[in-house]
Parts: C-alpha cells; sequence; structure tokens
C-alpha cells in the first residue's frame, strides 16, 4: 500500500495549500485501480465478460463463477459474527464506558462496524467518518469509500497523522462544470474546498476552517492487514482460470451440439434449393437415407471432459486453499469430522481473522 507524506516543515492546519491537496488527490486517483479491479471481481464484473473470439462463428460464452464474493462474505461474515463488545479495565470507569456504548448505538456503530469489514475484506483497507450532525449534538458515524478517501502523513520516522482527505466528484448547477468537492480533516479543523473545476486548476474554499473539538483526525483507517491486500485480491488469476476452463467447457457442449454433419459417397441434391430441402426434411424426422456405399458422420472436436473436471476441481481448490477461507459447500468440509478436525479446517480463516 502506498503511504502519503508530506514535510511538515511548513504545515498549518488553518492555511491548508490546496494545490499540494489537488496534487495529493491525483496521485490517490492513479493509484485506485487496484481497489475498483477488487470492487469490480466481487460484484462479479470478471475479464471474462470482456473476452472475444477471434473466430466469430466460434461460441463465446463468457461465465462468471464468483469466487469472490464467497470469499468475502464468508470471511466478513466470521469475523463479524458477532457485534464488538466494549469494557473497562477499571471498575470505576464503567459509567465512562456506559455513556460511550451508549453514544455507539445512538450512532448506529454496529452497522457501520459491518460496513468497514466488508470493505476491508474486499478492498484491504475500509475508511471511518465521526462527526457531529449538522444542527444537533449527537455523534454520528459513518463509513467512507476506500477509493475517495486517504489519510496523510509527515515524514518523519514516526509518521505522525497529519489529516485525512474525502473526496467526490459532482457537477456544479449553476456553471454546469464537472468538479471535485473535498472535505479535509486535520486535528482540529474541516476544511471543505472545490478543486479541478473543467480541468482549469481553480481553487476556493467553501467554508472557513470549522473546529470539530474531537482533538484528533475524525477519520480512521482500518487495514485489513498489514500490506491492506483483499482477502480475494492474490487469488484473481486463478479466478480468472476458472472462468475461462468452464466458458470454454461451455462453449465445447455447444460446439459438440452443433457440430458439422459429413457425408462421404452421396449427394443431398444438385442445388442449394435441393440440399435446403433435405436438411428441412432431416431435421423435422431425423432420419438420412443414403446409397449403400455412402455414410454419414458428425465432425467435431474430442474433449477429455474427465481431464477438464480434474483440473476445475484442483483450481477451485487453490483458490479456497491459497485464500485461506474454507469453501463451506464442499461436501468434505462437514462430513463426519470430529471437533478437532473441525478446528483444523477453520485454522486459516481463524488466522486472517486474527489478523484484522
Amino acid at each position: 500500500m502506498f503511504t502519503f507524506t508530506i514535510d511538515s516543515s511548513n504545515y498549518d492546519e488553518t492555511k491548508l495549500n490546496l494545490v499540494q491537496i489537488e496534487e495529493l488527490i491525483n496521485k490517490h486517483r492513479n493509484l485506485i485501480g487496484r481497489i475498483k479491479k477488487n470492487q469490480r471481481y466481487y460484484e462479479a464484473n470478471h475479464d471474462i465478460k470482456r473476452r472475444q473470439k477471434k473466430l466469430k462463428t466460434s461460441a463465446n460464452n463468457r461465465v462468471v463463477c464468483n469466487h469472490a464474493k464467497d470469499i468475502s462474505d464468508t470471511a466478513t461474515g466470521y469475523f463479524m459474527n458477532s457485534p464488538i463488545s466494549y469494557a473497562s479495565y477499571d471498575n470505576q470507569n464503567k459509567e465512562s464506558i456506559d455513556k460511550l456504548t451508549d453514544a455507539f448505538d445512538k450512532a448506529d456503530v454496529d452497522d457501520v462496524d459491518s460496513d468497514n469489514a466488508h470493505d476491508m475484506s474486499i478492498c484491504g483497507v475500509a475508511y471511518e467518518y465521526v462527526y457531529i450532525k449538522q444542527g444537533e449534538t449527537e455523534i454520528a458515524v459513518r463509513n467512507l469509500e476506500p477509493d475517495h478517501t486517504f489519510l496523510v502523513y509527515d515524514d518523519t520516522i514516526e509518521q505522525n497523522l497529519l489529516f485525512g482527505v474525502y473526496y467526490y466528484r459532482y457537477k456544479d448547477v449553476i456553471t454546469s462544470q464537472q468538479c471535485y468537492r473535498a472535505t479535509v480533516c486535520t486535528k482540529n479543523y474541516i476544511t471543505t474546498m472545490i478543486l479541478e473545476c473543467n480541468n482549469r486548476n481553480r481553487h476556493r474554499f467553501i467554508d472557513k476552517p470549522v473546529k470539530h473539538f474531537f482533538g484528533d483526525v475524525p477519520i480512521i483507517e482500518y487495514r485489513n492487514n498489514k500490506l491492506c491486500i483483499g482477502d480475494f485480491e492474490q487469488q484473481i488469476s486463478l479466478i480468472d482460470a476458472y472462468n475461462k476452463l468452464m466458458s470454454d467447457r461451455v462453449n465445447d457442449k455447444e460446439q459438440f451440439v452443433e457440430s458439422l454433419l459429413v457425408i462421404y459417397g452421396s449427394l443431398m441434391g444438385d442445388d442449394n434449393e435441393e440440399v435446403s430441402e433435405t436438411m428441412k426434411i432431416l431435421k423435422e424426422n431425423g432420419l438420412l437415407e443414403l446409397p449403400a456405399e455412402a455414410r454419414a458422420e458428425y465432425l467435431s472436436r474430442v474433449f477429455d471432459e474427465a481431464g477438464m473436471e480434474v483440473l476445475r476441481k484442483a483450481i477451485k481448490e487453490d483458490i479456497y486453499t491459497f485464500s485461506h477461507v474454507p469453501n463451506l459447500t464442499d461436501e468434505n468440509f462437514v462430513g463426519n469430522s470430529s471437533g478437532v478436525a473441525m478446528e483444523y479446517k477453520l485454522l486459516g480463516l481463524q488466522m486472517i481473522t486474527g489478523e484484522k
């Protein structure tokens, strides 16, 4: 994962460098291809859907077997199978914990935790925004899109957090210009700005920096692991291979059904019209009359169905093995397994859950 750092010697949270903010946003936009690909695969928009055949007459089925969604849903469900609980090691602070959990309940933190865990599994990272509702005094929490959010640190060895940025594209209803609206959250202030209108580097504040009184950057980053890798991200090449294999199996079946009929030692007619009439009779009656010395057979490719099935199972097993997420639909997963055997089968899932 790329870490955004800046020289903090001239950093002032009350006077943000807008050119620098825009450069950081452009840098982030150039790096989110990986996140968008993961999101695309979770949504079953795999590369196989864009496969083109060289011959237009060839069958071109594009089968998507969405192991990506299965892996993420299983990992997230296991990770968040019960809401996060909170406790205090000091009994005297129990009242403070109660106030905290009451605030969490009002803010529907459990739902946001679930969304964060979901983003972590797919994108490798999740972001949460803590804020005060407009015109109210209650704390609110919401999940932010990982492909529109990032944090910025100083360039020291400690990499102290300076601010977080959340941006999105919108159309100005007055000028009809395409612009980016960015919200920059520092430790004490929230600044909203508009950047890059119609590719002209125009910058202007919408509001002056407003104090948020949280005492820290209110955008929080949750990493799926140290390198921010999604649960199925490193298995995408295997998922592509599985999709291609299954698509080719369906293509082979379709081409087998549509095989060419070859006739040796006889003609089906003297001209196109007579041939067409003969073919019509053949399709209706399923009967072909030939001279004694003639013969007919279908011209088709011979494929090793048993070998393809072995390859399919091997690829599928590798997908789940390397993701450390068990295939819950596998008949060998449950069976008559003992408690120790079941715990061993879930060991990989427990490992990635512990890392989360």
